[in-house]
């Protein structure tokens, strides 16, 4: 069953800052950063369960090819 994701505004800035950061080199990595954000949370919809508690009730998605991490619970 795919799941509704909610952003934190506190996310929502991290992303954007992330965003911005990857945007001032390489053109392309912006685009292979959200890529895999996405590709992320569409994990995550799909397979709640399929990453390892961290602090609780945390769960920590590292991103592939990038040092971020999606930071999720479950409700």
């Amino acid at each position: 069953m795919s799941r509704r994701i909610i952003f934190l505004p506190e996310a929502d800035a991290d992303l954007a800052m992330a965003r911005l950061w990857y945007s001032s080199g390489d053109g392309h990595a912006v685009q292979r950063f959200e890529e895999e954000v996405d590709r992320t949370i569409g994990y995550i919809s799909q397979f709640p369960n399929g990453f390892p508690m961290g602090r609780l009730p945390f769960r920590f998605a590292p991103l592939a090819k990038f040092r971020y991490f999606v930071i999720y619970t479950i409700e």
